[in-house]
């Protein structure tokens, strides 16, 4: 059932295997692809293959990536992958229902990069590539990929001093952090008004202003005499 290549050597992307490990100890094995530092998985969502249209470094403008192979969707259940699989030239296409005795992973529609920040998030279904507990919760950068774990900078207060650990951890216990997004959200606002302001020929504030005090406005008391709060004399504290 797993994806197959005419050729390993005229394959631009660079290939591996993929292990699903079953509860009662039987695997099911699937091809994938990575390019550079960046591993994408072909199957569960059409998010992958538009992963691997954005990476940097990413050989080819797309088109033909996947001539004369074979794609196995993973129980996706919209044929999103099969669509633009078929789209970027993909003969076979190929459909499997997801059975609920796999442990799938629900996070690795695909890899994190280099410099990626992660949350760790221990999974306790999932005992192989568990962090230790002193890691669970934090957010760091990933500093290497492989093709069944990932390595992140830690940093651990041990007494007195901050210590950058290293941990590879499996991913399926840790996610992506939505740490930056607002920030990443903004750049893409500012650059946007950037390019309006220069075609107009105008001045904009990118700064974030704090939020200024409230406009005077009149309140209704509804009959009720307003009563005056002070704080209590010192003296009839209890």
């Amino acid at each position: 059932m797993a994806a197959t290549l005419e050729s390993p050597m005229e394959d631009p992307l660079r290939s591996f295997v993929r292990v699903l490990e079953k509860r009662n100890g039987t695997v099911l094995r699937f091809q994938q692809y990575g390019s550079g530092g960046v591993g994408c998985v072909v199957w569960d969502a059409a998010i992958v293959l538009s992963k691997y249209l954005e990476t940097p470094g990413f050989s080819g403008d797309g088109a033909h990536t996947l001539s004369r192979r074979s794609v196995l969707e993973l129980g996706s259940g919209t044929g999103a992958v099969g669509l633009m699989a078929a789209t970027l030239g993909g003969e076979e296409i190929e459909d499997v229902p997801s059975p609920p005795d796999y442990i799938l992973m629900a996070d690795c529609i695909y890899y994190e990069e280099k410099g990626d920040i992660v949350d760790i998030k221990g999974m306790g279904t999932v005992q192989k590539g568990m962090p230790q507990k002193c890691y669970h919760g934090k957010t760091e950068k990933v500093y290497s990929v492989t093709q069944h774990a990932v390595g992140i900078v830690v940093n651990k207060q041990v007494k007195g001093k901050i210590l950058a650990k290293r941990i590879n951890v499996r991913i399926k216990h840790m996610k992506h952090s939505k740490s930056r997004d607002s920030f990443l959200k903004r750049v893409k606002e500012n650059d946007q008004k950037k390019k309006e302001a220069k075609e107009k020929g105008t001045w904009v504030q990118l700064k974030r202003q704090p939020a200024p005090p409230r406009e005077a406005h009149f309140v209704r008391t509804n009959g009720k005499e307003p009563e005056l709060l002070e704080p209590i004399p010192y003296e009839f504290m209890a």
